[in-house]
């Protein structure tokens, strides 16, 4: 066998595990990003709601 064959031999044995891997990252990316929406939400309109809240205060007094 020669030095391509050999080449594509190994790049075809490592090209379905590298989309395997790859599908794998990008759901994981998918989840930590929905993830940090929702605590950023979480975080984030307490806050704001709590703000609002104090501006309503300051306008009555």
């Amino acid at each position: 066998m020669s030095n391509a064959e050999s080449l594509q031999s190994e790049y075809l044995k490592l090209n379905p595990i590298s989309l395997i891997v790859a599908e794998e990252i990008i759901q994981r990316v998918s989840e930590i990003k929905e993830h940090l929406t929702n605590s950023f939400e979480c975080i984030l309109m307490p806050i704001l709601s709590r703000i609002d809240k104090i501006k309503s205060e300051k306008y009555i007094l």
